[in-house]
């Protein structure tokens, strides 16, 4: 497996870990903990992706990644950033 792989499954493996726990805002996903029905600040996003802040920012701005404006709050739905995942995987041949 080649570093960048390792990275979005460290990020991925992270976020579950994260929503495992509950996360840390209360508001948005309910109390409940269930990150597939919340919506994911930047940060959190950050760790879901396995990617710095100002990359996900990067990617906002260039239209690269979806996301809801709450007043000024840049927030993402967990289904597009899988979309955005899945949309990257490039399949290996001849094993």
């Amino acid at each position: 497996m080649n570093t960048r792989s390792e990275e979005i499954l460290s990020g991925i493996f992270f976020a579950l870990n994260f929503s495992a726990k509950g996360g840390n805002n209360k508001v948005e996903n309910g109390g409940n903990g269930n990150v597939a029905g919340r919506l994911l600040s930047v940060k959190e996003a950050a760790a879901y992706l396995g990617l710095s802040k100002q990359t996900v920012y990067n990617w906002r701005s260039q239209g690269r990644v979806a996301y809801v404006k709450l007043g000024r709050r840049v927030l993402f739905r967990p289904a597009d950033l899988d979309k955005l995942i899945e949309g990257g995987l490039k399949e290996v041949r001849g094993c």
